[in-house]
């Protein structure tokens, strides 16, 4: 048989269909049904540590949180429900890798909120995502955890 033989050959036999596309995993990520995540919501609630402030995920761009790329919006209130006027961190981090990301967080005063870019979870797994707020002498942390595949 010649080469150009072998070739038509091999293009015809198979299936027929498109092997790209059925080859293509949509099931979810294995860490989907980890208890330690967060299911996102809008407005998604986490008091801190010490009690000093309640920190809401007002909102993720893309959500939920995904691979790569996202944006957060944080909300920030001290216990008498006040927006308080606090420096904001991030920083993103696997616990089953023992590692964080690349590219640092930078938080943006948006008003009443805190707008976080990139939060850059750049491979699938479980992120923890550690919010700190400082205000003077007052600290208080939060951790959102989150399955991205």
């Amino acid at each position: 048989m010649t080469l150009l033989g072998l070739l038509l050959f091999a293009c015809s036999s198979g299936s027929g269909g498109d092997t790209a596309a059925s080859t293509v995993d949509t099931s979810p990520p294995a860490c989907a049904s980890d208890p330690r995540i967060d299911s996102y919501a809008p407005d998604l609630i986490h008091d801190g540590d010490s009690g000093i402030y309640t920190f809401t995920l007002v909102s993720s761009d893309p959500a939920p949180p995904v691979q790569g790329t996202n944006d957060w919006t944080i909300s920030l209130a001290d216990s008498a429900g006040a927006v308080t006027d606090a420096t904001l961190t991030a920083v993103p981090f696997m616990p089953d890798m023992g590692h964080g990301t690349s590219a640092t967080p930078v938080t943006t005063r948006n008003g009443d909120d805190y707008d976080i870019s990139p939060v850059y979870l750049f491979m699938s797994g479980v992120w923890n995502v550690t919010l700190t707020a400082e205000e003077g002498d007052v600290s208080d942390q939060a951790v959102f955890t989150f399955c991205v595949g």
